[in-house]
């Protein structure tokens, strides 16, 4: 019997969208798919005048096929697997680069049942390529991806689901460029991204001028998707407010991060909820984007914020210190293992530290509040995506 929420959608005005997108951008998709079987390309292509951005989709369902047109490796399809970010990736890059006046592709591959095996079952791949407008002869290309579990029931829905998720990541990834390139070239200083949860897989919503959050990760470090559930539902029991996330393009030794870094952090934290997107490497500037906002923290940004020598000279800490008090926002903080010591703020040797641990400025350690330690915080090691200054 079909549940009450499994309705057939209409692909249409997320068709639209894309196709929008797609005119604004001015750039040209071309179509890897697997398990929608051309879906997604004849739902694009029923759009009157989607010729002059619709390059065309190659339908390679079974693995054979994938390797005689795309070039995804046997190994690969082997190991991990078909439905696999390794394969989907090899896909949009195959089609890609077989398509000469193609911008953009996007590939699929899942599993829609009813015969898949347990843990991939309703499992989806979407993956994209693009070539570096930098780069003349489009030798350059660059990919990433995102994985899905759909939530309808029934094949033939899965893959209108499918269609739906595939179709939102284009207009995502089209979004997501533009914010970039608006951001890098200073014309704007934030923009929020939004995924709903919808199972049919509205995009991310850009939005400009959005209320500030109350409560805001700052993305400089990864406490790990399990410690970062942890801390959001003790501050939404506990405090009532839900926390978004913060990620700056630009570093605190001033390198921007390019698009391909930028898409594919983007694609890994709106897994997790809304994300705001700035140019602010440092909490003080974070703190003029967001006044009032408390930010969540891990111990290691404390430190940088403390130590005098993560600064010029002692003028810049005090500024700093005072820059973050006098827009209204406070530091939840969580505990961590440090990676070197910090003789001059009391810990005299590397590993677990909690905020009581450290002896700090009056200034910071009133604007600081733990997370407690009931609270487990610490998941299995993350990779340093990259390095925060305060």
């Amino acid at each position: 019997m079909r549940r009450q929420h499994e309705k057939s959608v209409d692909l249409q005005p997320l068709a639209e969208t894309a196709a929008a997108a797609l005119r604004q951008a001015g750039w040209r998709v071309v179509f890897a798919e697997s398990c929608t079987a051309g879906l997604v390309s004849a739902t694009l292509g029923s759009l009157a005048g989607i010729s002059e951005h619709l390059c065309g989709s190659a339908v390679t369902y079974r693995n054979q096929t994938k390797q005689d047109w795309l070039g995804v490796s046997k190994e690969s399809l082997s190991n991990p697997g078909p439905v696999s970010r390794d394969v989907v990736r090899q896909m949009a890059r195959g089609v890609l680069r077989s398509t000469g006046e193609a911008d953009l592709s996007l590939a699929i591959t899942g599993h829609l049942g009813p015969e898949a095996p347990a843990p991939l079952d309703g499992v989806i791949q979407v993956g994209v390529a693009w070539k570096d407008p930098a780069v003349s002869d489009g030798a350059e290309i660059f990919t990433a991806s995102r994985c899905f579990r759909l939530t309808s029931s029934q094949r033939g829905l899965r893959q209108q689901e499918a269609v739906h998720r595939a179709l939102a990541t284009l207009i995502d990834t089209l979004e997501m460029y533009d914010a970039w390139n608006q951001l890098r070239q200073g014309n704007l200083t934030t923009r929020r991204f939004s995924s709903q949860p919808d199972p049919f897989g509205e995009p991310a919503r850009c939005e400009e001028g959005t209320t500030p959050p109350g409560f805001l990760f700052s993305g400089s470090r990864d406490p790990g998707a399990e410690a970062q559930r942890r801390i959001c539902q003790y501050v939404q029991s506990s405090l009532g407010r839900s926390v978004e996330q913060e990620w700056s393009l630009e570093q605190v030794d001033q390198r921007v991060c390019g698009f391909p870094e930028v898409l594919d952090r983007l694609f890994g934290l709106l897994a997790r909820g809304p994300v705001w997107l700035t140019r602010q490497p440092t909490l003080a500037g974070k703190a003029l984007l967001f006044p009032g906002a408390t930010f969540v923290v891990d111990i290691e940004t404390i430190v940088r914020l403390a130590d005098p020598n993560s600064y010029l000279d002692p003028q810049s800490r005090q500024q700093a210190l005072e820059t973050i008090g006098a827009a209204g926002c406070r530091l939840l903080v969580f505990s961590g293992r440090l990676q070197h010591a910090a003789p001059a703020l009391g810990v005299t040797a590397p590993g677990a530290c909690q905020l009581e641990d450290l002896v700090l400025p009056a200034e910071l350690g009133q604007l600081c509040s733990p997370v407690p330690d009931s609270i487990d915080t610490c998941d299995p090691p993350q990779p340093d995506q990259r390095r925060s200054g305060a």
